[in-house]
């Protein structure tokens, strides 16, 4: 029988469902970044009061009243912002999405490729040892990125950015029929590929959440082909990730089975241990130095002045179960309320709810690429809040994506055609 404090997290949790569909009410949409940061916090609650049994600790009441209180916070935000698109919004009929050449746009990305991956194949075997094993590489590879070391130089660094802008703009209009599913996989492939073995799997598996809200905000329905091909790549990154880093002891030499349980074990303790680690800390059953900083990117900037210093990404170690489960994973709340408070929850939280409803609004009119991808970005940090060190994707990286977008719907579009109208060549034979 569950003890006093389960029952009211368990409460808490309910509260959080139920604020789902108050946000739909009021924002009049299902899929919206404020309906599902309450629904997606509350799930994750309810699935750790149903571990219990495997040894994980609960999250304590005046946690999860923290939970609550965010969420309340982000929608009173997303209704700000979405009022602000929608009075702010100017109509007009162009769809850049349908003037894009997707034929040159695929064209210049095969010559990129060419150029760019012999010198991203050099750079990560220098640091590899020469190895050719890319197991081997990979791991070494994030291994000096844990200790804060740079892992590529800055051309291929920017190359492999390049590649989580291209790509949804490719699914997109291979998914509108704009352009050849076939030719979107093998550009996108390598990109995939250099980024899982250089940077992880965190960046990939936002990239997914991102063209997964793209993809489900289409109009046309989505087919069960593509969740099944969506969920097939998910799970081969995560267990690729798995396998890099040798999560759990587990190789390449393993049964698949053994495979198979270690992504499932090393998923689920991602998707938990956040909320349970955070509640530990907010009730003082641990004590850590946070180092986290929800508003780390003006500290970015000074740190190359030597003004500033970034704090550490990773952790220190602790419980959250009872049989050696522990992890350095605290929720996106670590970020904000040990350095900032709770007006820091107030702010940050309603500031994001306004920023992510915005762009969602803008991106729903279809008619600016940029908006649809800062949308997917934004949205995409949402149900990764529950692990994540930051809230919303790197400021430098959104602001690189707004650029690229900008550029490619100008530059690489199709040029419009100038038949005359049947009007106006009755005009010219009147002339």
């Amino acid at each position: 029988m569950p003890d006093a404090s389960s029952a009211v997290t368990c409460l808490l949790a309910i509260a959080l469902l139920l604020l789902g569909p108050i946000a739909r009410a009021a924002l009049r949409e299902r899929l919206h970044p404020a309906v599902v940061f309450p629904v997606h916090w509350g799930i994750v609650l309810i699935l750790i009061l149903a571990a219990g049994p495997l040894g994980l600790y609960s999250v304590q009441p005046l946690a999860a009243a923290l939970f609550v209180f965010g969420a309340v916070v982000f929608i009173g935000g997303s209704k700000a912002g979405d009022h602000l698109a929608l009075v702010t919004t100017v109509g007009r009929s162009f769809n850049p999405w349908e003037h894009l050449n997707y034929r040159r746009l695929m064209a210049l990305c095969a010559v990129l490729h060419l150029i760019m991956l012999p010198m991203w194949w050099q750079e990560i075997t220098t640091i590899a040892g020469e190895t050719s094993d890319l197991l081997v590489i990979g791991f070494q590879v994030r291994y000096k990125t844990v200790l804060g070391e740079e892992a590529v130089g800055p051309l291929v660094g920017n190359y492999l950015v390049l590649g989580f802008v291209i790509v949804p703009i490719l699914v997109v209009g291979a998914y509108r029929g704009f352009a050849s599913g076939l030719a979107v996989f093998a550009i996108a492939a390598p990109w995939v590929m250099a980024n899982l073995i250089t940077n992880g799997r965190s960046a990939l598996v936002q990239l997914i959440v991102a063209l997964a809200y793209i993809i489900f905000t289409e109009r046309k329905p989505v087919d069960a082909r593509v969740i099944l091909t969506g969920l097939g790549i998910t799970f081969s990154i995560i267990g690729g990730g798995v396998l890099l880093v040798a999560k759990g002891n587990t190789s390449a030499e393993d049964p698949i089975g053994d495979i198979a349980l270690a992504v499932l074990t090393n998923i689920s303790d991602y998707l938990l241990q956040g909320p349970i680690l955070f509640s530990r800390y907010f009730t003082d059953e641990i004590r850590i130095t946070p180092t986290w900083d929800a508003l780390v990117f003006p500290c970015t900037l000074l740190q190359y002045a030597g003004l500033c210093k970034v704090g550490a990404q990773h952790q220190d170690f602790s419980d959250f179960g009872q049989f050696d489960q522990i992890g350095n994973i605290y929720s996106v709340y670590f970020s904000i309320f040990p350095k900032y408070g709770l007006l820091g929850v107030v702010l940050i939280l309603g500031g994001y709810g306004a920023w992510a409803a915005f762009h969602h609004r803008r991106h729903k009119s279809g008619q600016s690429i940029v908006h649809t991808l800062i949308a997917a970005y934004l949205f995409a940090a949402i149900p990764l809040s529950i692990f994540a060190d930051y809230f919303a994707p790197n400021l430098n990286f959104l602001i690189k994506t707004a650029i690229i977008a900008a550029l490619l719907q100008r530059f690489v579009s199709k040029r419009p055609t100038t038949r005359p109208t049947h009007a106006a060549i009755q005009l010219r034979g009147h002339a």
